[in-house]
C-alpha cells in the first residue's frame, strides 16, 4: 500500500494477478517457392497484398505458362491467395544451383533450407510450397514426394502449423493415390487436382491448388472462424481443372483424406473436402486439427504471464479463471458443443493435475477438455507451465 503526504483523491491501477487469453491469428500462411528475384532463403512479410509480393520479388513480366517457367508458380499462388482472401503472407525465395549460366530447378534440399526460414515467425499457421509438385515432361516425381515430406515434418515439429500440401500435376486418380499413400500426418491436407485460371494476355494457366487453398482457408477463419470447416467454398480464382472428377472418384479420394476441387452443374467451382492425411478419426478432419492447433497455441502464448510467479493454490486459481474464460468465450461463439458449459468444457488446475514433483520443480500442470463439434467428446489439452528455472514459452500437448 502507498503511503500519501498529502490530503487527496489518488488513483492506482492494481494487478489482479490473471490476465486475460486472446486467441492467436489463424489466417496467416507462409509459401516456399521459385522466383526470379528477391532475397533468397529470407522470410519476406507479411505482405498485405499482390502489389506487396510483385514489389518485393518481380512480376516474371507476366510470363504465363507454368511448362516453360516454373519460377511463376509462386507468383500465381500469391495472387490466388489473395484473390481467394487472404490477408497475410510470408514467402521465403529458393533457388536452385546454377550451372553453365542456366538456374537449376530447385530441389528439395533448396526447400528445405527455405522452410527452415519460416521457423522464429510465430504468426505463421499454414505452409506450402506451390509449384514444388510440378513434374514436366521426363522429370521424376522423387522430389515432389521429397517436398510434400518435408512440408509435414516441419507443421509437426512447430506444432502449430498445418502443411497444405499439392497433388502432383497430369497424376490420374489411382497414380495419385499411391503418392498419397506414403503420406500420413493430421497436420497436413492433400489437395487435387490442379486449377485452371486465367492469365495475363488472355491465357489459361494450370496451377497447384495450394494458393487457392490457403486462401479459402483465410477466407473462411475471417468470416466463420477457424473451427468450421472450409469445405464447400467456392474457389473464386478458378475458371476450370486439369481434370473433371466424378462422385465414385470423389467416395474414394476422400476416403484417403483426398480433398476434391470439384466443378459442379451450376457452373461453381469448390473444394469439397477438408480433411488430414491421417486414419485417426479424432483428428481426420482439418477444422478440428486447425481449432486444436488454435487453442493450444493460444493457451501457450496467453499464459506466458505465470512463467515466473510463485507456484501455489493462487497461481494455479488465477490460471483456471484465465483459461475458463477464454474457453468460455470460444463456447459462448459457438464454436463448442454442450447446451450448458460442463458439456461444452472443463478446466482443471491443482493437485489433481500435478504431483508433487511436478510442483517441487516449478511445474503447474493444466488438464483442459473442450468437447468439439464434430465429433462431440472431450479431446483434452495437457498444458504445463515450468515457473521456475526456465524462461521458456509455456507449452501444451496432446492427452
Amino acid at each position: 500500500m502507498s503511503e500519501y503526504q498529502a490530503p487527496g483523491v489518488f488513483i492506482e491501477e492494481i494487478r489482479f494477478g490473471a490476465k486475460p487469453i486472446e486467441g492467436v491469428g489463424t489466417s496467416t500462411a507462409g509459401f516456399v517457392g521459385e522466383a526470379r528475384f528477391g532475397p533468397r532463403d529470407t522470410p519476406v512479410g507479411p505482405l498485405a497484398s499482390f502489389a506487396d509480393f510483385v514489389r518485393e520479388f518481380g512480376d516474371n513480366n507476366g510470363e504465363a505458362t507454368y511448362s516453360a517457367d516454373p519460377s511463376a508458380f509462386l507468383r500465381h499462388a500469391a495472387r490466388a491467395f489473395f484473390l481467394e482472401g487472404g490477408t497475410r503472407l510470408w514467402v521465403v525465395r529458393v533457388a536452385g544451383d546454377q550451372a553453365g549460366g542456366e538456374r537449376g530447378r530447385a530441389r528439395a534440399s533448396d526447400f528445405d533450407r527455405g522452410l527452415t526460414a519460416l521457423d522464429p515467425i510465430d504468426d505463421v499457421a499454414m505452409i506450402a510450397a506451390p509449384g514444388s509438385t510440378f513434374v514436366g515432361d521426363g522429370e521424376r516425381r522423387r522430389d515432389a514426394w521429397d517436398v510434400a515430406s518435408l512440408l509435414i515434418v516441419h507443421a509437426e515439429r512447430m506444432r502449430y502449423r498445418i502443411a497444405v500440401v499439392d497433388a502432383p500435376n497430369g497424376a490420374d486418380a489411382s497414380e495419385f493415390a499411391d503418392w498419397r499413400s506414403r503420406l500420413a500426418s493430421s497436420y497436413a491436407s492433400l489437395n487435387y487436382p490442379w486449377v485452371k485460371s486465367a492469365g495475363p494476355h488472355g491465357c489459361d494457366l494450370l496451377l497447384p491448388p495450394s494458393g487457392f487453398v490457403t486462401g479459402i482457408y483465410a477466407r473462411s477463419d475471417r468470416e466463420r472462424g477457424v473451427s468450421k470447416s472450409p469445405g464447400n467454398e467456392i474457389v473464386r480464382g478458378a475458371i476450370g481443372l486439369e481434370r473433371d472428377i466424378d462422385d465414385g472418384e470423389q467416395s474414394s479420394l476422400a476416403r484417403s483424406g483426398i480433398n476434391c476441387v470439384r466443378q459442379f452443374p451450376d457452373g461453381t467451382i469448390r473444394l469439397w473436402g477438408a480433411r488430414t492425411l491421417t486414419a485417426d478419426p479424432d483428428w481426420k478432419y482439418v477444422n478440428v486439427r486447425r481449432y486444436f492447433i488454435y487453442l493450444e497455441s493460444s493457451l501457450a502464448s496467453g499464459l506466458q504471464w505465470a512463467v515466473f510467479e510463485p507456484n501455489g493454490e493462487r497461481l494455479w486459481q488465477n490460471v483456471r479463471r484465465a483459461v475458463s474464460d477464454f474457453v468460455y468465450d470460444e463456447w459462448q461463439s459457438g464454436a463448442l458443443a454442450g447446451r450448458k458449459v460442463d458439456e461444452a468444457f472443463f478446466v482443471e488446475c491443482d493437485r489433481t493435475t500435478m504431483a508433487q514433483d511436478d510442483i517441487d520443480n516449478g511445474r503447474v500442470v493444466v488438464l483442459v477438455g473442450a468437447a468439439i463439434l464434430r465429433p462431440a467428446e472431450f479431446v483434452l489439452i495437457r498444458v504445463t507451465i515450468q515457473t521456475s528455472h526456465c524462461d521458456s514459452r509455456p507449452g501444451t500437448s496432446m492427452g
